[in-house]
This record gives C-alpha cells, sequence and structure tokens, in this order.
C-alpha cells in the first residue's frame, strides 16, 4: 500500500511549453534583428557580441523548430513535482493560480521559491481542474499571495516566443 505522504492527489501531464506557430515575416522579423544587432556590434568593434547575437538567433530558431517533450507534474503533501525535480514546499514561499478565463491563455499555477536564482516556477494546468480544490490543498503548506504577470513574460508572449 503507498504511503499517504506519497500519494499525489493531483497528477497531469503537459508539454514543457506551448508551442507557437509562426509566419515566414516572423522569422524575417527576427533573423533582420539579428543581422542588425550584428552589424552594430561590428562597427562599434565589439565581436564577442556579434558572437552572441549570431549563437542567441541560431538558438531561437533551434529552439522553435524543437517539439516540446511532455512533462509529468504531481502534487502531493511532500511538495510539487515537475518530472523528476521536487519542490519541497519548505523551499516555496507562496503561490498563485492565474486562471485567465478571459484571456485566450492556459491556467498556470505560480510559485514563489525562497531561492535567488530561481524566483518563480511557473507550471500549466490541465483543462478541468478544480482551482478551489487545488487551492485549498496548497493553503495547508504555503501561503497564496498574487503574483502578477511579469514584464518579461508580456514582452515574450507579445513577441510569440
Amino acid at each position: 500500500m503507498e504511503n499517504d505522504a506519497l500519494k499525489e492527489p493531483f497528477q497531469w501531464t503537459a508539454p514543457e511549453y506551448q508551442q507557437k506557430a509562426h509566419t515566414p515575416d516572423w522569422y524575417w522579423g527576427v533573423g533582420l534583428a539579428g543581422i542588425v544587432l550584428i552589424a552594430i556590434g561590428i562597427t562599434t568593434n565589439n565581436p564577442l557580441f556579434s558572437i552572441f547575437i549570431l549563437i542567441a538567433v541560431a538558438s531561437v530558431f533551434f529552439f522553435n523548430a524543437r517539439t516540446p517533450h511532455i512533462v509529468d507534474f504531481g502534487i502531493s503533501r511532500k511538495g510539487v513535482r515537475v518530472d523528476k525535480t521536487l519542490y519541497p514546499f519548505i523551499t516555496l514561499e507562496s503561490f498563485w493560480i492565474r486562471e485567465n478565463i478571459l484571456e485566450e491563455r492556459e491556467p498556470k499555477l505560480i510559485l514563489k521559491s525562497k531561492k535567488m536564482v530561481m524566483p518563480l516556477v511557473i507550471i500549466p494546468l490541465p483543462e478541468g481542474v478544480d482551482f478551489d480544490e487545488l487551492q485549498d490543498f496548497l493553503e495547508q503548506f504555503i501561503q497564496e499571495e498574487e503574483h502578477p504577470e511579469q514584464l518579461s513574460e508580456q514582452i515574450m508572449d507579445r513577441l510569440g516566443f
């Protein structure tokens, strides 16, 4: 029989990120922006900047062509699990459930970590999850605190990343 502390009342799978379809114009825009920035690096005699931009643009193209892998998520009394990584509740400061019912974005569970290196863990929530039940469960272990959408998240979403 499985130990109650190990049971995961909430389990689901989801892609690691939402892959967005991009038009050829998007690729041209990213490519041209990269070329302009590389030219700026060359004219300002900063070859390291130019190399960095070249690697960054190539990474964006390769990452965009890659299919996201499916990630297993689980929430138990021990903490929140993302694939094989467990975030124990003792290392988490607070949580927020962003439902986004009116917007056309998926709902997310946002966890604020006590760690400086990775302050937020953003987890996509599956369709049909009972937000009240999830909220009641999480409130037993960490406090609820609204985490507004980050400016970087808004910019990346607007740019199609």
